[in-house]
């Protein structure tokens, strides 16, 4: 909520019938653009207000702060703290490159743009380190030194793979760390990609959320 920043889960609404919405505190939000309701103002038009200095002014500056950034379709605000740069909205399902708003070319599997990477350099090492921990986690040991710079090498090539990759999902069993796009724990087993990425998923992101080619 804008006003006492309670969350409320807009997404799980339906918007084509449902305009707007009532918060506890009595903020009336708008279930569209996910921002203080404006009756006499489309969404676009709300947008535009907004930038120049409305009632969500306070949101945007820390958006600027923070490196929040919003859908360039239906204006949502989206924070990326993991993963590459390739976005998927979950609330209009559009799908472009976090660095420039541009959209996400999902053919060639690279921004739209031709200027930005599909992952930040930060991010990649962070991923590939996040996998090592988690191979680390199930097999109940630390890799020494030379094993562990030959697996970052090799799952941060895997991570680059993933665009173009053409899934193909195992279920495997064991403690898999958690799955790699909604978090959600894997102490049995999980969904694993025997294909260029290498991957670990749950059955869900593997079976209705991920595509056949790539990621989201």
């Amino acid at each position: 909520c804008p006003n006492c920043s309670s969350f409320i889960n807009l997404d799980i609404l339906p918007t084509d019938c449902l305009t707007e919405i009532s918060c506890d505190c009595g903020q009336n939000i708008c279930t569209t653009c996910k921002t203080s309701s404006h009756p006499l103002l489309t969404c676009e038009e709300n947008k535009i207000s907004l930038k120049e200095g409305g009632v969500d002014k306070l949101l945007f500056d820390l958006s600027k702060t923070e490196g929040w950034k919003q859908c360039p379709r239906c204006s949502v605000m989206i924070e990326l703290t993991h993963g590459c740069n390739h976005i998927t909205c979950s609330s209009c399902q559009n799908e472009f490159c976090f660095q420039c708003l541009q959209d996400w070319d999902t053919t060639r599997g690279i921004c739209s743009s031709g200027r930005c990477e599909v992952w930040q350099e930060d991010r990649l090492i962070e991923a590939g380190e996040r996998r090592v921990q988690q191979q680390e986690a199930a097999g109940h040991r630390q890799f020494g030194i030379e094993e562990r710079q030959f697996r970052m090498r090799q799952e941060m090539r895997a991570l680059r793979a993933n665009e173009g990759c053409q899934h193909d999902w195992h279920k495997t069993y064991g403690r898999l760390g958690e799955c790699e796009r909604c978090a959600y724990p894997l102490p049995a087993y999980g969904m694993v990609c025997q294909g260029e990425c290498n991957s670990t998923v749950c059955y869900t992101c593997a079976s209705f959320r991920i595509p056949r080619q790539g990621w989201r």
